[in-house]
């Protein structure tokens, strides 16, 4: 039977300093509007003797508004590293700030050291090999290998693991050597036919890139008439050879269950599980927790299944994989499917690690437990910390009911992006939370 652990019991496991880098940008993913300023949200997991690495200086309210809700935030265990160039990642900028790299060591007592990445990337393993020359000590990269987690986020490898074990994944075929990069003329025809086989199905098509993040290598054809279109966008990106061809089926939800395979004992412990909230494009745009999946305990154990056949291969660290749940017309009963496996820290995970430590809190000073949460993301226009706050203070997380709004990305409020979690007692109220503070701060 599959444990259940709170983020900060499977970080806790880790017993010297962990060096959080999560530049999301390391995974080289066009079209998703992410920046390495999302590496503020590391705060949220950090222990009071770990170190966060940041591109940009942290508003000092927030981080005192942080240590308010419980999180042991220390601001002089923070290090800003200097600018890069271009879109140098937050990996590479910390590999040539000398400064940044001084002040890393400055902070390291004799114990154990672990490089705790967004992603397992190249750059991250560069990086960790330089801390250890530079350190004079052994740096663990904390997560899989390279090689397990580029073969783990495959979306073609994990629909056939997924075939071979029994998880129901959806109508669909794979398309190999769509285009090669170094073909002026690439043959589409293969792609194309496959697009209309699938057609037939429901009407409509998803076109998955093998690799790709955060749905930027996916292609939704709604008829036959937008085939040509689909097919003039995947020319232009050329990042893919191999992709997947599947019917559109309505989705009642999308969850996702999130696990930690542990390194030391290949233990597999259940960490999250909730409902992606998804674009039109099938981007993801937020989560709800917790899931409202009908098939939530066959979805939690095929996540079980697919992490030891996983582990078995060399997997260890995070896994998050994505499901979709629908209804069939057939039966009219709840069926659901496998979409795609990451071997990283996936969006869900900051807000559920904010869950757990402001549970924890209140449970320590016998305030009501909020249950349940939705996250938000707001485009407004360049806004600070304070001023936010003064937009929205009746809404924000009050210890005494347990109800209220937490912002967890303060990275991006310079730029006119709020993401906030919305906590309560359950999903509606932290539903209509979500919609008032909206109302309240959006332009």
């Amino acid at each position: 039977m599959i444990t259940t652990c709170s983020v900060p019991d499977i970080l806790s496991r880790f017993h010297g300093t962990r060096i959080f880098v999560h530049a999301v940008t390391s995974i080289s993913t066009p079209g998703i509007n992410l920046t390495d300023e999302e590496s503020h949200r590391a705060l949220l997991l950090a222990r009071a003797h770990d170190i966060v690495v940041v591109p940009s200086p942290i508003d000092a309210d927030i981080l005192d508004y942080y240590r308010t809700l419980g999180f042991k935030v220390d601001p002089h265990r923070i290090v800003v590293v200097a600018a890069g160039t271009g879109d140098m990642p937050l990996s590479e900028r910390l590999l040539a700030d000398a400064s940044a790299l001084e002040r890393v060591a400055s902070l390291l007592d004799d114990g154990p050291v672990g490089l705790d990445p967004f992603a397992v990337c190249d750059r991250e393993v560069r990086l960790a090999s330089h801390l250890g020359h530079f350190l004079g000590c052994p740096v663990t990269l904390l997560g899989t290998s390279l090689v397990v987690a580029n073969m783990v986020n495959r979306k073609d490898t994990a629909r056939r693991r997924a075939l071979d074990i029994g998880v129901p994944v959806t109508p669909g075929e794979i398309v190999n050597d769509v285009l090669e990069a170094d073909s002026a003329l690439p043959d589409m025809h293969s792609l194309a036919d496959a697009i209309r086989r699938q057609l037939a199905t429901t009407g409509r098509v998803v076109v998955k890139g093998a690799i790709g993040d955060s749905g930027s290598a996916i292609f939704i054809v709604p008829d036959e008439s937008a085939i040509d279109g689909v097919l003039q966008a995947i020319v232009k990106r050329r990042d893919n050879v191999i992709y997947q061809v599947e019917a559109f089926l309505d989705l009642a939800c999308a969850p996702n269950v999130t696990v930690w395979i542990d390194p030391e004992n290949d233990e597999i412990s259940l960490v999250n599980t909730t409902d992606q909230r998804l674009s039109e494009k099938l981007v993801f745009s937020g989560s709800i927790f917790p899931t409202t999946a009908k098939r939530c305990s066959d979805i939690i154990e095929a996540a079980e299944v697919l992490a030891r056949r996983l582990c078995s291969e060399g997997l260890h660290g995070w896994a998050g994989f994505d499901f979709g749940e629908y209804n069939d017309s057939s039966t009219g009963e709840r069926q659901f499917f496998l979409s795609e496996i990451n071997a990283r820290y996936n969006g869900g995970l900051y807000a559920k690690a904010l869950l757990d430590v402001l549970q924890a809190h209140q449970r320590e000073h016998g305030h009501p437990i909020p249950a349940a949460y939705i996250t938000e993301n707001i485009l407004t226009s360049p806004i600070d910390f304070t001023r936010l706050r003064a937009l929205g203070e009746v809404l924000l997380f009050d210890q005494t009911t347990g109800y209220g709004v937490v912002p967890f990305n303060p990275g991006r409020l310079k730029e006119g992006k709020i993401s906030v979690a919305c906590l309560g007692s359950n999903i509606s109220e932290a539903q209509q939370l979500a919609k008032e503070f909206r109302q309240r701060v959006s332009t």
